[in-house]
């Protein structure tokens, strides 16, 4: 059996590896808040083209 005279040195490795987890979790939550606001673009482009294209009286030529 193999015992380590420092504990501080067991625990700052699972802590590493918890901070680890914790940033590896908010790049993923950035790139799905990143993705809605790019989808959230696309389609307020689209509805301005249906609403231009179907709703907005044509414009007399000047």
């Amino acid at each position: 059996m193999s015992v380590t005279l420092h504990l501080a040195s067991h625990t700052t490795f699972h802590d590493l590896i918890a901070m680890e987890e914790e940033i590896e979790d908010l790049l993923m939550e950035e790139e799905e808040i990143l993705n809605a606001v790019k989808k959230k673009n696309e389609f307020k482009d689209i509805l301005k083209k249906l609403y231009e294209e179907y709703v907005m009286p044509p414009q007399p030529p000047t």
